[in-house]
């Protein structure tokens, strides 16, 4: 599926009315490597209930890789996390310059927004979504070298890391035909895959490999960030990771439909290494 969303977020920017440059660098930063985590997770809870792939689910699942994309443009920049490689490649601030960063990463927001809100459901969800996105980086900025409590760095990463996650889960559910209760199980679910995923980069930062990883690692400690490792031994983090997917997985085995495919992703990015 992830070429399916290659073509479709290139073919949303490349019809987009502004200069050549603000769409090379749009075009750049889309296609520097992401995974496609987020829409990847919408399309495949849209499966699930043995739903064809169109363009409507196609739209909106790339919709949210849009306001990913933006949102880690902006996270590069030297006011935030100041980062100079990601993906193996030049941050966006660094390959262009620092406004054109600024001004695509606004675009992309803008655009991604513009398209969840063709439907009026999606329209609140992702509203509410980018809101605790940025509040959740605007925290994380606010807590570099506090002493903070556990839960008040848990809200930061739901904000941060777990309000696009939980939007992809929103989306494939409330267009795969699902009741109010299971689209809750499902929102959930985002809340709790974004949680343990900002826990594993946490760990990664620490154990990754930089060429794997494809950026600066040990960074976090540098800055004063707050992680996981605050709170936890690297044994109880991995012992809170295999918990979390645990729960993740048999969630999602229960739903009504073909969760095969899904589960099998969700089993894969536990075991990332970048």
């Amino acid at each position: 599926m992830k070429k399916e969303i290659d073509k479709y977020i290139n073919s949303i920017i490349e019809n987009m009315k502004v200069s050549d440059r603000l769409k090379s660098a749009m075009l750049y930063s889309i296609n520097a490597g992401g995974k496609r985590v987020r829409p990847e997770i919408a399309l495949l809870v849209y499966k699930i209930r043995n739903r064809e792939i169109d363009d409507k689910i196609l739209r909106y699942a790339s919709a949210i890789e849009l306001i990913h994309t933006a949102s880690l443009i902006h996270d590069d920049l030297p006011g935030i996390d100041n980062d100079n490689i990601r993906r193996h490649k030049a941050t966006l601030h660094k390959a262009f310059d620092e406004a054109t960063a600024i001004l695509s990463g606004d675009l992309l927001f803008v655009k991604g927004l513009e398209i969840l809100s063709e439907n009026d459901k999606l329209k609140t969800m992702a509203s509410l979504a980018v809101e605790n996105l940025i509040n959740g980086e605007s925290i994380d900025t606010q807590f570099e070298n506090c002493d903070i409590s556990k839960g008040e760095w848990e809200s930061m990463v739901k904000g941060k890391t777990g309000a696009l996650i939980k939007l992809a889960f929103e989306v494939g559910s409330c267009l795969g035909g699902y009741n109010e209760e299971e689209i809750n199980m499902l929102r959930q679910t985002g809340i709790d895959l974004g949680l343990v995923f900002q826990i594993s980069d946490d760990l990664l930062d620490i154990i990754g490999n930089e060429k794997l990883v494809g950026k600066r690692l040990k960074k976090d400690r540098q800055y004063g960030k707050q992680t996981i490792l605050k709170f936890h031994s690297l044994q109880e983090i991995n012992n809170i990771i295999e918990c979390y997917f645990k729960e993740i997985v048999d969630n999602l085995r229960n739903l009504d439909g073909n969760t095969l495919e899904i589960v099998n992703y969700i089993i894969l990015l536990k075991d990332r290494k970048l």
